[in-house]
């Protein structure tokens, strides 16, 4: 996956747009995203303070993942 996940992030903003911004017809691509910032994360350190753009800070994306059970 690209460090950075922004092919992800800009896959995710695709669909949203091409699905008129109903996000449950994006999660394979949320999930993508968020699979992507955890590994940054974890290359990284949850402390970082130059975590990607595209990424939730680590306590948010912890939660989200949690939330999704992708934990």
């Amino acid at each position: 996956m690209d460090a950075s996940c922004q092919k992800e992030a800009c896959n995710l903003q695709n669909c949203i747009q091409r699905n008129q911004y109903n996000q449950s017809k994006c999660e394979e691509y949320i999930n993508s995203l968020l699979k992507c910032c955890n590994l940054w994360y974890s290359q990284n350190g949850s402390e970082s303070k130059e975590s990607p753009n595209s990424c939730p800070q680590y306590s948010i994306l912890l939660r989200q993942m949690k939330d999704r059970q992708l934990l």
